[in-house]
């Protein structure tokens, strides 16, 4: 069987197993570079069809990380403006490269979710909510005037604090605890020691 890495989520459901992504099931959100935004952190709730994981979300303003740990330790660093997502599985010792709007970064990343929808159907905004404390654009993708996802988009954060999957039952994310960090650089940054690997999980050769 062919396998890739996924820290698979509800879009995708931030899961982390090494599974084969021809399968999943992504609702592919903002490509929007992080312009100067203040530094937070959160805690994120992914459900799927009632099962529930939590991830720590760091953004510096410029790029933003998810941290993961049950049965494997899952991180992904998004770098909007480098068009560059990072993801790995620590027990592993593998990092594998790929751009912010390739599915493979889709399928890891609820913040890059919702744009993959726009091409399906129509987006209507829908007034605004607050939401875990922040002020948020409400907007919607409907198909055959059903509503297919909603999103709950904070302008303040530059991020989504709430999306909401209309096909599958007690299917979302949501962002709590959200409260200013100081910046660690570290964070965001590729520890040495693991291997490279492409999507079907082989070495990567990096000589000229």
């Amino acid at each position: 069987m062919e396998q890739t890495i996924i820290l698979n989520t509800q879009y995708s459901h931030l899961n982390t197993k090494i599974i084969s992504m021809k399968k999943s099931f992504f609702l592919p959100i903002l490509l929007l570079p992080l312009i100067g935004l203040g530094q937070w952190q959160a805690d994120m709730t992914n459900s799927m069809q009632g099962t529930v994981q939590e991830y720590k979300v760091h953004s510096d303003g410029s790029q933003y990380r998810y941290d993961y740990a049950a049965d494997i330790t899952g991180i992904l660093i998004v770098r909007p403006e480098a068009n560059q997502t990072v993801i790995m599985i620590m027990e592993e010792k593998i990092v594998h490269y790929t751009t912010t709007d390739g599915m493979m970064s889709r399928m890891n990343d609820p913040a890059q979710a919702y744009a993959g929808y726009l091409a399906y159907g129509e987006e209507k905004t829908e007034g605004r909510e607050t939401v875990s404390g922040y002020d948020c654009i409400k907007k919607v993708i409907y198909k055959d005037d059903k509503p297919v996802i909603s999103m709950w988009f904070s302008e303040e954060l530059n991020f989504p604090v709430k999306m909401e999957n209309h096909y599958s039952v007690n299917t979302y994310m949501i962002l709590e605890n959200i409260e200013p960090w100081e910046h660690d650089p570290s964070l965001f940054m590729v520890p040495e020691g693991l291997t490279e690997v492409d999507e079907d999980m082989n070495p990567v050769d990096r000589k000229p």
